[in-house]
């Protein structure tokens, strides 16, 4: 089904029928999301010790964090593309998506550069003990360098979601399952 037929569906479809179509695959890709951070500490847990999971539960709340940004961005424009398609002015849904992908690369490269200055406060305020901040530290570097990437990817799903197709926002969470 092209981008048009799946806009076209939210405006004619009845409401249960639409909740279900959009809510299961985000419940879904949801759930993978978690099962991530599950897998994560498993294997930290197993390969490092307890001591480097204490790392990861106290970088936790950054991740956190980055996620809430680019999840707020990804909704708030999701909310605006999605009215903008409703009223039939895809030009104008379109500059939102420009826009929210702009603030959404931008933020996040200034976001990772402030987090790598202040690292090592950020993680003390969290909890961290002088045993368990090398670790968090080694745990967050990747995850900050990948912050451009993860943050375009949550705020992206967010707005194909709005456009009406979900299926395609869960395969991209599940994809890197396989």
């Amino acid at each position: 089904m092209d981008q048009k037929m799946q806009s076209e569906r939210l405006g004619t479809e009845s409401i249960p029928t639409l909740l279900r179509n959009l809510s299961i695959p985000a419940i879904i890709g949801m759930f993978v999301m978690a099962f991530y951070n599950v897998v994560d500490t498993i294997f930290i847990s197993y390969g490092v010790g307890i001591d480097a999971v204490a790392g990861v539960t106290i970088a936790f709340p950054l991740m956190m964090i980055i996620m809430a940004v680019a999840g707020a961005l990804g909704i708030g424009g999701a909310s605006v593309i999605s009215r903008r398609l409703g009223e039939r002015r895809e030009g104008e849904a379109n500059q939102v998506f420009g826009t929210v992908i702009s603030v959404v690369l931008i933020g996040s490269v200034i976001g990772a550069i402030g987090a790598f200055t202040f690292l090592e406060p950020l993680l003390l305020l969290f909890g961290a003990t002088p045993d368990i901040l090398p670790y968090a530290i080694d745990y967050m570097f990747p995850i900050l360098i990948g912050t451009i990437f993860f943050s375009f990817s949550f705020a992206t799903n967010n707005i194909v979601r709005s456009e009406g197709n979900a299926q395609f926002a869960m395969m991209t969470m599940i994809i890197p399952l396989c």
